[in-house]
This record gives structure tokens, C-alpha cells and sequence, in this order.
């Protein structure tokens, strides 16, 4: 929900530092699954707004 309203995200994990940049540069799939566990997938709307949907069993619901 953060990166729906700020220029630059910053990722934490141990108190540290992981990653910094805009929404785009830091919310991949990769980061979501190796910071909170959890299969995702990016998808952007027509406007371009990214939305970050949550997978169940690694399917797509697209």
C-alpha cells in the first residue's frame, strides 16, 4: 500500500537495509517472496498503477 503514495520505497529485514529505490525498482516478485515468503505477481492497471496480486499453490489469478 506504501508505494501507492511515495517516490522511493526502502526494504528492512534484521534492522538492515535490503533495498532501496522507487516502488517499481524495489517491489519485484523476488523481493516479495525472499523478504515475506509469499508468491506474488505484478501486474499494472491502464493507468500504469502497479498492483501487487498474492498467489495461493503458485497459480496466476489473471
Amino acid at each position: 500500500m506504501a508505494a501507492m503514495f511515495c517516490d522511493r520505497l526502502y526494504v528492512l529485514r534484521d534492522g538492515q537495509i535490503l533495498a532501496s529505490g522507487t516502488p517499481e525498482e524495489v517491489l519485484t516478485t523476488q523481493m516479495i517472496r525472499e523478504v515475506y515468503h509469499v508468491k506474488s505477481q505484478i501486474v499494472h492497471d491502464a493507468e500504469g498503477h502497479m498492483h501487487i496480486l498474492y498467489l495461493q499453490n503458485g497459480y496466476s489469478h489473471i
